[in-house]
């Protein structure tokens, strides 16, 4: 059993973005709490170091996006471990995440997506709610979505559905006043009425933000995540004014009976297939346009998704992204993750197969040096990040830029990752050793390659640069051993 306890009150806070971690570290701001996205600091590394300095003199409150609550599907566990990880080290204050789902069929949208408010949504969120709870010993604050389209079987108001949650598994809130407005702009609403229809006593964190206004189809839309507004502060300080109401008695529920509906595991394959596809008619169909074709509120959630992606993709690519132009590396980007998508949240672990893509996408086939660039790019970014990982195994990485004749060694020292170059047996003999091989089946590939490869000389550079961390004793033979080559 969680032992929930009380929310903490912290006073007024600010989301904490990577640019002004120095500046904060430098200047230690009079602030009471700083807000960070825990898939940020799952890598490890310098990032979660500097939190960790920031840990010693603020509390923390760690927001997640990548839990997936409301997926059909069963939780990410491998994820889960992770958050359980790093809260572990960061002991922060509050713990968040969101009411919506990004994960089905084993890939993730990198985009907080809607869901259908129903008896069956409301089960599974309840399931998911308390299971990571149990798995993270706390308790969790749910955040309300930003939305841009509803369900037609919709049949709880999205207040009551977070009180429901709230109610079931001893969850707290919180209370994005910018997404209601949003949210209450874009589907019709009264977002003051959303407000003092909500569990007060629940809230455990209030984030106020802003808007923009976008023209779709002639439509007036509201986009989240912008400076605060006038509009979402007038609201706050109505809310706040309020008197906290009580929450429904623990024996009662207004949640309406099921009507005939689309399963919520079909609905979010539909959604998936649209997100990196043509539109689905089965999701259409269950869609309100709300003065808007239904089609068109779908594009603004997959244009969030195949944008958001690619631009990870640059991040991980920049030398590749300079070398074809942006608008071009945008359209392989969109490419490859139509046949490619994520598979987790953790998107530093995204785009190993992008070299291989780009090998095979026939525009890029007069850029023949193309795939090799990326290889190393990969491989760079791989080096960066997987020795920081509790789960890794971690080795030196040696590949092969076959269009340019050059072989190369991937290496990290501390927190600094560089390569050189080796000659073809070396690189065959430290290859074959980084593939798990025998030292007597790795001596021959680099005898295959030059006759005169002098294998003693070899180990002992191994040795020299610190690359063997053990040795195994070979099952096939007592006098070979197979080398673990870092």
């Amino acid at each position: 059993m969680v032992n929930m306890g009380s929310i903490p009150k912290l006073g007024v806070g600010i989301g904490l973005r990577a640019p002004h971690v120095a500046e904060v570290l430098g200047t230690r701001p009079a602030i009471g709490w700083f807000e960070v996205h825990a898939e940020n600091y799952m890598a490890g590394g310098p990032p979660l170091a500097a939190l960790e300095q920031l840990r010693a003199d603020y509390p923390l409150s760690v927001h997640g996006v990548g839990l997936s609550l409301g997926s059909a599907a069963a939780l990410d566990t491998r994820h889960l471990a992770r958050l359980k990880t790093l809260l572990a080290r960061l002991e922060p204050a509050l713990v968040s995440e969101h009411l919506a789902w990004s994960m089905t069929g084993g890939i993730y949208l990198n985009h907080l997506l809607p869901l259908p408010y129903t008896e069956e949504t409301l089960d599974i969120v309840v399931q998911h709610v308390r299971y990571a709870q149990e798995v993270l010993q706390g308790r969790l604050l749910i955040e309300n979505p930003s939305s841009y389209l509803r369900f037609a079987h919709s049949v709880i108001p999205e207040p009551e559905f977070l009180g429901e949650l709230v109610r079931r598994t001893g969850c707290g809130l919180l209370c994005d006043v910018n997404n209601i407005y949003v949210s209450c702009c874009n589907l019709g609403g009264d977002p003051v009425a959303y407000l003092e229809a909500l569990p007060a006593r629940a809230v455990g964190e209030i984030h106020l933000a802003g808007y923009a206004v976008n023209d779709a189809d002639g439509q007036t839309i509201f986009l989240a995540r912008c400076p605060p507004c006038s509009s979402g502060t007038r609201i706050s300080q109505t809310w706040l004014c309020c008197v906290a109401k009580p929450t429904r008695p623990s024996g009662t529920s207004s949640v309406p009976r099921r009507r005939s509906m689309p399963a919520l595991r079909d609905l979010q394959s539909a959604f998936l297939r649209a997100m990196l596809g043509p539109d689905e008619p089965q999701l259409l169909e269950a869609l309100v346009g709300d003065g808007l074709l239904p089609t068109v509120r779908l594009q603004m959630y997959r244009h969030h998704v195949l944008t958001s992606l690619t631009e990870v993709l640059q991040v991980t690519f920049p030398v590749i992204c300079r070398l074809v132009d942006e608008r071009f590396f945008r359209y392989a980007a969109d490419a490859y993750i139509r046949q490619s998508p994520p598979e987790a949240p953790c998107l530093f672990e995204y785009g190993a197969h992008f070299p291989a893509f780009l090998a095979t996408f026939p525009p890029c086939r007069a850029l023949v040096y193309l795939a090799d660039v990326a290889r190393l790019e990969w491989a760079l970014n791989d080096q960066i990040w997987r020795a920081n990982q509790a789960d890794a195994d971690v080795t030196a990485a040696v590949i092969d830029l076959r269009a340019g004749g050059v072989c190369l060694e991937i290496f990290r020292w501390e927190d600094a990752v560089g390569f050189r170059t080796l000659a073809p047996p070396v690189y065959a003999f430290r290859a074959a050793l980084a593939a798990g091989y025998r030292l007597d089946m790795a001596a021959e590939a680099a005898l295959a390659a030059e006759e005169d490869f002098d294998v003693v000389h070899a180990l002992a550079d191994l040795l020299a640069d610190g690359s063997v961390r053990g040795w195994t004793r070979s099952h096939a033979t007592r006098e070979s051993a197979s080398c673990n080559h870092r």
